[in-house]
């Protein structure tokens, strides 16, 4: 990642359903081509990623698939019930990552 030190982690488990949906989406931008992350969180979900979150802004926050740091996006701001992942995603990355943390 980027050297900084991890400030939280968001890990799921095969028996835990966070999330409603996540999908992978793109967006076109000053000439540029983002990649990103769409997640709409369960009531449960939401409140524990606004608690994890609050405390964090400013910092990376790691999220993990399968034991796996697959990003470790900055927290822009306290997320609730629905959260943008972006960085410089290719689709595959952006796909494994919400697949990850989509529907159980």
């Amino acid at each position: 990642m980027s050297g900084q030190p991890i400030a939280s982690a968001l890990t799921t488990t095969s028996t835990e359903q966070t999330s409603e949906r996540a999908a992978a989406l793109f967006d076109f931008h000053h000439q540029r081509l983002y990649r990103l992350v769409s997640v709409q969180l369960l009531p449960d979900g939401a409140q524990r990623m606004r608690q994890a979150t609050a405390a964090h802004v400013g910092r990376p926050m790691a999220i993990l698939i399968d034991g796996e740091v697959v990003t470790a996006p900055t927290v822009r701001s306290a997320v609730s019930d629905s959260a943008w992942i972006n960085s410089d995603y290719t689709q595959a990355e952006a796909q494994r990552i919400a697949d990850g943390i989509g529907v159980r």
